[in-house]
């Protein structure tokens, strides 16, 4: 394990070569549980970090995860190394959990708990080899046992909800628990082997408070990694079933140097590190995960003192007086920056963007009215372009996104655009690439004078210099704290050429009727997974229905309000409706087009054969309209209850619908994306263009949402009777409403099945 802690680069080639000549190579994990906090402010000081640095973790579920020494991007390099990635809960969760990995992260995000001061931080981690991990740090709360139980149940409905349980699951963290037959730990059993393979010290304790009489640190995983558990190898020790450490019992503590024996007991360190061993298979040649990191990571730590980040600019909000302190207006820590006039602008230093690229940040409103906005702004292409727009400023504390960028963006501004009161702004987090690279020319803002304070009636800030910064990149120190002018961004050297857009991913196979699963009126986020058959609708059901060569084909067969999962088999005609019906309609080189063409409230089976342009319903009707190339779009264009045969033509961007009109919208490297935009109970058309994120909605908007690794859908998951511009992501599982909600449903190679 030792050997992979050189820095990226040798670690991927020592790892690659390993592999190749390891045909069916086992790689051994150590995954530790983490309350390591000491002192009086539950943060992490130096007998923490040397515990870690001793036990050498992979992937950490860590607890009261803050600093106070530096950045929590500086403790992780001190504690674990500079090519360990991270995770932090947000918000104003004063003692946050957090996930510490070795290897990247392909989503991540946070569940809520009804505890104060914490949420459950989770993580899907790329492993090597074919099976991610899926991660949970947890903080159970210290008030009883029933309410540990609680929040027990709550991680398992949000597991069954949000992981693939065929892949790895672990849980761990401090649970608090008195004792390990706790109902909590019962109910933890339901879902993972939580209590098999104890984990004990050098004299066969398993307890892990200070005072070494309760239970209270846990990994806990599903069946499927408990599988993999092997003995953890320490030095010349071997503990077969993990190891709780305690630095004052482990023995010789050469072999977890640098480790004092009194770190365990220091003052404010109230638990015991627990680790446990997996051993993984990684296949014969993996591909070397490419190293990432954040590409900004801004929390504006020591704004108030004179403090700015290296080549942001703050456009009427560049004195120390514009942080803002006061308790519960700021994100992960102290402070924030308060924006209180129209025109005050926040510009992000350069960077490079992909397609992990989701930027997320903290807002707090503070007396606006619904007129008030943030709009924010990429820049690409040698301009500005609107990423999104946040209309409903609120008084609430809240992070907004995910948004997707631009895989051109190489900037990012932040305007507040005021009716009344001010915002507090703070935590820019956006995924990428650790080298910015940029690429063109930002015209230089004309700086303005300071202007008054808000009119709004705002709470006196206290400075609160002590407060755990949050992660944030180099800064520079501004000399005076006075209030200047916004200073020109540096110059940057001549514009390269316009960067182009990726390979946009491919069609999509399926022609979803209906994505309301469960006849409530909502749609549901749902996948089909073709090289299984899987299908899975989020809190609804899965089940097993086609293979890898069946266009999905969702819709109301039955006409009771409710999808029924189906697929077509071009190569033999078959189609199969879950719980309805099989039958054999249409052959090879057909495109599945279910839609309810007779207005009698079912979906009927139907077929588009481009060659020739056949239409063909069953029991209904045949006709013609189409030729080859064309994307069938069935639907109800007129809003009068009975769907059209509609189609797209890429080549020239021509939309037609049968009996009813033809029109230009789009071109060929655009995808068709019709839906009810406007709640009018009728199909507008659209297109998306994947290199610029442009959704494009025929005599309706123009809305810039998403980028060429996505899948766009519309799909009206709120239930208010109106399509939303929604996005899904394979490669990360992710699912992003615009100005609604994220999540996580699905893995690389899914296809949305919803609308």
């Amino acid at each position: 394990m030792s050997a992979l802690r050189f820095a990226p680069a040798a670690a991927v080639a020592l790892l690659s070569s390993f592999l190749a000549a390891s045909p069916g190579a086992a790689l051994t994990i150590r995954i530790m549980a983490a309350n390591l906090s000491s002192g009086t402010e539950q943060a992490y000081q130096s007998a923490g970090i040397r515990i870690f640095q001793g036990l050498k973790p992979d992937v950490v579920l860590i607890q009261e995860f803050k600093y106070g020494s530096g950045s929590l991007r500086d403790l992780v390099d001190t504690a674990f190394g500079t090519e360990y990635y991270y995770w932090v809960e947000g918000g104003l969760d004063n003692i946050p959990n957090g996930v510490v990995s070795r290897w990247p992260f392909t989503s991540f995000g946070e569940w809520t708990s009804p505890v104060s001061g914490r949420d459950f931080a989770w993580a899907v981690i790329d492993l090597p080899g074919e099976t991610d991990l899926q991660a949970v740090s947890v903080h159970l709360p210290t008030s009883s046992a029933g309410d540990r139980n609680t929040e027990a149940g709550i991680l398992k409905t949000e597991v069954a909800a949000n992981f693939d349980p065929a892949a790895y699951i672990v849980i761990g963290g401090d649970l608090n628990t008195g004792s390990t037959g706790e109902s909590c730990i019962g109910t933890f059993n339901t879902f993972l082997d939580a209590d098999d393979h104890r984990p004990v010290d050098q004299n066969g304790n398993d307890n892990t408070s200070e005072a070494r009489d309760d239970p209270y640190d846990w990994v806990m995983p599903n069946s499927v990694l408990d599988a993999r558990h092997a003995t953890l190898v320490i030095g010349s020790s071997s503990y077969p079933e993990g190891l709780a450490f305690d630095s004052e019992v482990y023995t010789p503590l050469g072999e977890v140097s640098p480790v004092q024996e009194g770190d365990s007991h220091v003052s404010g360190m109230q638990h015991m590190g627990v680790v446990k061993a997996f051993e993984i298979p990684v296949g014969p040649t993996p591909t070397p995960t490419p190293f990432l990191r954040l590409a900004l990571d801004e929390g504006f730590d020591g704004f108030q003192a004179g403090v700015r980040p290296g080549g942001w600019i703050f456009t009427n909000c560049n004195a120390n007086s514009d942080a803002y302190t006061a308790t519960g207006y700021y994100g992960r820590a102290s402070p924030s920056v308060k924006l209180n006039s129209g025109g005050d602008a926040v510009t992000t230093r350069s960077f490079a963007a992909d397609a992990t690229s989701l930027l997320t940040f903290w807002t707090r409103g503070l007396g606006v009215d619904a007129s008030s906005a943030i709009l924010v702004e990429e820049f690409y292409a040698a301009g500005w372009s609107t990423l999104t727009r946040i209309d409903h400023l609120t008084v609430s504390a809240r992070t907004r996104g995910p948004f997707p960028l631009s895989l051109a963006a190489t900037r990012l501004r932040f305007s507040f655009q005021q009716s009344s009161g001010a915002v507090v702004f703070d935590d820019v987090v956006l995924p990428g690439p650790a080298t910015p690279t940029p690429t063109a020319t930002i015209p230089t803002p004309t700086p303005t004078p300071p202007t008054p304070s808000p009119t709004a009636t705002i709470p006196t800030p206290t400075v609160t210099p002590s407060a755990p910064p949050s992660p944030s990149p180099a800064a520079t120190a501004t000399p005076t704290p006075t209030r200047t002018p916004a200073p020109n961004p540096t110059a940057t050297p001549p514009p390269s050429p316009t960067p182009t857009c990726g390979p946009s991913l491919p069609p999509e196979r399926a022609v979803t009727a209906s994505g309301d699963y469960d006849g409530d009126g909502t749609a549901e986020v749902a996948v089909f997974r073709p090289a299984t058959g899987l299908w899975s609708v989020r809190e609804v059901t899965r089940l097993t229905l086609g293979a890898s060569a069946d266009q999905p084909a969702a819709g109301d067969y039955d006409g009771d309000g409710t999808a029924e999962p189906a697929v077509f088999r071009p190569a033999t005609g078959l189609w199969s409706v879950a719980g309805l019906t099989r039958a054999f309609f249409g052959g090879a080189g057909d495109r599945a087009a279910p839609a309810d063409f007779d207005g009698d409230g079912a979906c009927g089976i139907a077929v588009f054969r481009a060659e020739g342009g056949l239409w063909s319903v069953r029991f209904l009707t045949r006709f013609y309209i189409g030729s080859s190339g064309d994307w069938p779009l069935p639907g109800d264009y007129d809003g009068e209850g009975t769907d059209e045969a509609g189609l797209f033509r890429p080549a020239s961007g021509e939309w037609m619908v049968r009996s009813l009109t033809r029109f230009y919208l789009g071109s060929s490297a655009d995808r068709p994306v019709p839906g009810d935009y406007g709640g009018e109970g009728r199909r507008i058309a659209a297109v998306y263009r994947p290199c610029s994120g442009l959704w494009s909605i025929r005599d309706l908007t123009r809305i810039y949402f998403g980028n060429c690794f996505d899948s766009p859908l519309p799909a009206d998951l709120d239930g208010d009777g109106t399509d939303d511009a929604v996005l899904f992501r394979s490669s990360a599982g992710m699912w992003s409403a615009r100005n609604m909600t994220r999540l996580y449903f699905g893995s690389t190679g899914d296809v949305a099945v919803t609308k």
